[in-house]
Formats: structure tokens, C-alpha cells, sequence
């Protein structure tokens, strides 16, 4: 019989959250910022690999410098029917997609393209996502700025993120 996994305490949780904001540090640097010994870091951390809480150790890429400026999220509807496992299955073989997600509301998945172009992105919309069998509708969103692009959930987040003009409106309101 299989035990269920033993719940994360708050060094499990600081280890995670470190990792998450710097995967490349070492296992030396890692117990120093959580305060804990290097071997129960390793023991916590291989841990944490098994239970499937970490999944991996990702770097963040800078689609910008790889050629692809453009983001855009795509809100798709699809005929409800058992194709649309298919539907998916399609639109993960398209590496201009990042991220697919089915979702509740008007839209059945949305999804969140990099292009190199706005012509790059017509093109991947009119002949690779809009093309696919069951897709019946889509609304095409483009990133102008992003404010968060990535954070790790959970600790309490400072401000900092908006220009002197948000702040300087935001105060003079108060």
C-alpha cells in the first residue's frame, strides 16, 4: 500500500520558492538562503522530486532576444464532441503555442502563442489554429506590455512594477 505524501512544512516551502527564483543555484547556496544544512536540503529536495512538487529545473527564456516579441493569448471554442482531445493534441504539436489550457466561460481553451511577427501570427491563426477540424470560433488578444509576467504564487508580493506615472496618479487620488 502506497503512503500518502507527508505535507510540506515551511523549509519544504522555502526550498521550492527559492528554487523556483533561481533554479541554477547550487545545493551550497540553496541551504545557506533557507537556513538549513546542506545534507537535509539534498534529503528535502530529492524529496520534493519524488513527490512531484518540483518537476523539473526550467530556465526562463527571453523570447524577445530569441526572435519571437510578439505574445498573444487565443481564446478558442470547439465543437464539444470527443475530437476535442484531438483539437489538443494538434495544437501541442505547433511550437509557436506555449500554453494550452481549457478554461470555463465563452471559450472551450486559451492559449498563449509566440510569433515573430504580427504577419507571423495571422499565419499561424488562419492556417494552423483556425484550420484545425472542430475549432469552430476564436479571439485573438496581443500583449502590448506585460506587468507580471511570471511570479511565484504564495508569498506576499511588493509593489514596484508600475511607472512613475501610475504611482504619481495613484498618490494623488489618495
Amino acid at each position: 500500500m502506497e503512503s500518502a505524501p507527508r505535507p510540506l512544512d515551511q523549509l519544504d516551502l522555502a526550498i521550492a520558492r527559492a528554487l523556483e527564483r533561481d533554479s541554477r543555484m547550487s545545493l551550497l547556496e540553496l541551504a545557506r538562503q533557507v537556513g538549513a544544512s546542506r545534507p537535509t536540503v539534498s534529503e528535502r529536495l530529492a524529496r520534493l522530486v519524488e513527490q512531484g512538487v518540483i518537476r523539473g529545473f526550467h530556465a526562463r527564456l527571453d523570447y524577445h532576444r530569441l526572435g519571437y516579441p510578439i505574445t498573444a493569448f487565443v481564446g478558442l471554442s470547439t465543437q464539444q464532441s470527443p475530437s476535442e482531445v484531438d483539437v489538443v493534441h494538434e495544437l501541442e504539436r505547433i511550437p509557436e503555442i506555449e500554453e494550452i489550457h481549457a478554461v470555463t466561460g465563452r471559450i472551450d481553451l486559451l492559449l498563449k502563442v509566440r510569433a515573430r511577427s504580427t504577419e507571423h501570427l495571422r499565419q499561424l491563426l488562419t492556417f494552423k489554429i483556425q484550420a484545425l477540424p472542430n475549432v469552430t470560433r476564436s479571439e485573438t488578444m496581443i500583449v502590448l506590455t506585460s506587468h507580471l509576467d511570471w511570479a511565484p504564487v504564495g508569498p506576499p508580493r511588493t509593489g514596484g512594477g508600475f511607472t512613475t506615472e501610475h504611482t504619481e496618479h495613484t498618490e494623488r487620488e489618495r
